[in-house]
């Protein structure tokens, strides 16, 4: 039942991410240490510094896309975000 939950998660973050173009920190974002220091790091605000790096790194072409899917273990997201969410809640 978690894997098929977790399918919608990834359907609604592929979907969120066409519609409005923001890469969230926790998406396996990579970027090249030019890149980053070109656009100027990481802004030092308390909330959402991921969104604002890469709207930046976007406006200056230094984003990119790896060639092919990034797989990753969905441990900490069951254990910590998915366990206490309404979502998951009444998914798992």
């Amino acid at each position: 039942m978690e894997r098929q939950c977790l399918r919608w998660v990834v359907l609604g973050n592929r979907l969120r991410f066409r519609c409005s173009g923001n890469y969230y920190g926790d998406q396996a974002l990579f970027v090249r240490r030019h890149a980053f220091e070109t656009v100027g790091g990481f802004p030092q605000i308390p909330l959402l510094e991921d969104i604002r790096f890469f709207t930046t790194a976007s406006a200056t072409g230094a984003d990119g896309h790896p060639a092919s899917p990034v797989l990753t273990s969905p441990r900490r997201f069951l254990a910590r975000v998915w366990a206490t969410s309404p979502a998951g809640s009444a998914c798992c």
